[in-house]
């Protein structure tokens, strides 16, 4: 098994996010001994944002070698090598966070991970792939009033769907900002909802 994480939140070692990843992953990776495992921390990495010379890289066509090409061609290997993908995605004004929407740009590439048949997409990476997404935000935004300004989850399961994953499993810690007991809460069956689906 060939384990992927993406982790995005600011906050350090303060961050739910990288705690309920680095729980899933511990549990995975002891349910498979040999299970690899490639981090990135896109925050401390400070991921690039495209500039004008990734455009006709990301669409498909000729380009000349660059620093950015290749780091996009790496995240993509990196990406087709993956059998399981774990983001940590806290919710940034009611969306993904800059970096991980940056990542996104270097991987979405036309001819490589997505083509167009008769004017529908079809992802291109190998079935099988499952992606786990980590949640953590101050409001509840799963349900209620707040549930129609989740820009995150929708967007983030279109993009995955557009190159070929859809087996794709949300789990949020949500109330964060709802005081101390409820932030524990939350967390807590973040975490056990995590660990039952390591297994």
């Amino acid at each position: 098994m060939n384990i992927l994480s993406l982790q995005n939140s600011i906050s350090g070692d303060a961050s739910v996010t990288r705690a309920l990843s680095a729980a899933y992953v511990a549990r995975l990776t002891e349910r498979h001994p040999g299970a690899t495992l490639v981090e990135h921390d896109l925050v401390a990495e400070a991921f690039p944002h495209l500039t004008d010379g990734m455009v006709p890289v990301v669409l498909g066509l000729a380009h000349a070698p660059s620093p950015s090409a290749a780091l996009g061609e790496r995240m993509i290997a990196e990406l087709e090598r993956a059998d399981v993908i774990v983001f940590g995605a806290p919710f940034y004004n009611f969306s993904m966070p800059s970096t991980l929407k940056a990542w996104f740009d270097y991987v979405m590439r036309a001819g490589r991970t997505f083509r167009y048949v008769d004017g529908a997409p079809q992802g291109l990476l190998a079935s099988g792939k499952k992606a786990v997404v980590f949640v953590a935000s101050g409001g509840v935004y799963t349900e209620g009033p707040a549930a129609q300004v989740d820009f995150l989850a929708p967007h983030l399961r279109w993009l995955l769907q557009f190159i070929g994953i859809t087996d794709v499993t949300f789990i949020r810690a949500e109330g964060l900002a709802y005081g101390a007991e409820a932030s524990e809460i939350a967390t807590r069956a973040a975490r056990e909802k995590a660990l039952a689906l390591a297994g």
